[in-house]
């Protein structure tokens, strides 16, 4: 529970002023590339993900591990429209970072 809490920090701190509730791009958003983003292209659903793992285990009930499993396919679905929006915004920047960067898990031959 401890990584995915500190991985979360670690992504809105990198992601600044880039933080949205919704899977919406604005005007000022800038295409964040560092920190965390370095590894993956979406480090908070692996931190939620790390942490409904986390909760699971130490519940030990099936209910939370179902119930977060449910969770985590919801963020993976948005991660599609996320990333549409994204290659509408920076278009080629997006296209070339999704060739670099795995979406939820890091290449380990960097």
């Amino acid at each position: 529970m401890a990584v995915s809490g500190c991985l979360a920090i670690w992504t809105f701190r990198h992601l600044g002023k880039n933080i949205t509730d919704t899977v919406v791009t604005r005007k000022e958003h800038s295409l964040v590339t560092t920190g965390p983003y370095r590894w993956v292209r979406h480090p908070f659903y692996v931190a939620a993900g790390t942490g409904f793992i986390a909760v699971s285990l130490m519940t030990a009930n099936w209910f939370v591990a179902i119930t977060g499993g449910l969770v985590l396919i919801l963020l993976i679905i948005r991660t599609r429209k996320e990333e549409e929006n994204l290659l509408q915004r920076f278009g080629d920047e997006y296209r070339n970072y999704m060739k670099q960067t795995r979406r939820f898990v890091p290449r380990i031959n960097r």
